[in-house]
Formats: C-alpha cells, structure tokens, sequence
C-alpha cells in the first residue's frame, strides 16, 4: 500500500470514529504522531514553525555565547569552529582580507609582466591556483590585466 493510499485509508477511518492510534495499527505505522500529521498536515507544519523557531532563537544564542575567538582579530569564528574537523584558524573576515590581498599580489605580479608558472612560483603555489584565482576575480570585477603572451596581447601587438 502506498502512502497515498494509506492516508486515504486513515481518513476513512477517522470519519468512521476510531482514534489515531487505532488508525496507526490498524495501518501498521509507527506511532499515532504519523497520522495526525497525515489528517492535519497544516497543524504539523505550524508545530513544526513553531518548533523550529525555538531552536533557531537557541541555536543563535549558543553561537553567540560558544564562537571561538579569531586569534587574528578577536572576532568571533565562523560556524564548526568548535569542531577540530570543520576548525579554520581565523574568521571569516580575516580569511577575505587574507584572499583579497592574494588576489591583489597576483594582478601586480601580472601588471609587471609575469606569467602564471612564474607568479606560482614567486608565490608558493600552483600553476592551475593561479590560473583560477585570477579567472575568479576577473569575474568579481578586479581589473585583472591579460598575460602577457595570452590571446589578448597577441591582438594588441597586431
């Protein structure tokens, strides 16, 4: 029997008078909770609302009392920042300033002219991390010069 079917089942017997738990058994579901959210899916969805804006008023408050300190900074550390797995070692606002000054050090490597094996060799880094870097902030509106030897350059000497 489907769920569909099921829920049809149960409707015709609550018209007929039985309980909800006499509904779950006789339909074989776990617990009458499963077919008062089936005859009254509204109801269940504001329990549910309700429910959830307990736990996020809780959820927000723990974070604001739980946040680890940003060693940088001082500022509070983004989420999981409790849990070693998910622990980044500064904020998230230290972690911007940290990629725009990256980003900033790659365009002026470009702007004197260097390729990007040689600003990934300057900067510690890969060929392909570089090569995204500066795709991604061209497509976050910094002016990122072309290279040197790319197709643009090669239009321009024309």
């Amino acid at each position: 029997m489907t769920r569909e079917q099921k829920i049809a089942k149960a409707k015709r017997l609550r018209e007929q008078g039985l309980t909800y738990q006499q509904i779950a058994e006789r339909l074989n579901v776990s617990s009458n909770g499963v077919v008062s959210r089936w005859l009254n899916p509204e109801r269940a969805k504001e329990a549910d609302r309700r429910s959830n804006a307990k736990r996020n008023d809780y959820k927000r408050q723990w974070d604001r009392d739980n946040r680890a300190e940003c060693p940088r900074c001082g500022g509070a550390m983004c989420a999981g920042s409790r849990s070693p797995s998910h622990c980044p070692d500064r904020c998230w606002e230290c972690l911007r300033d940290e990629a725009d000054a990256r980003i900033r050090r790659f365009i002026a490597l470009r702007r004197e002219g260097l390729l990007n094996p040689e600003i990934a060799e300057r900067e510690g880094t890969t060929v392909p991390a570089v090569a995204m870097t500066l795709s991604n902030a061209r497509r976050q509106g910094y002016d990122v010069p072309p290279s040197p030897y790319g197709p643009a350059a090669a239009r321009d000497a024309a």
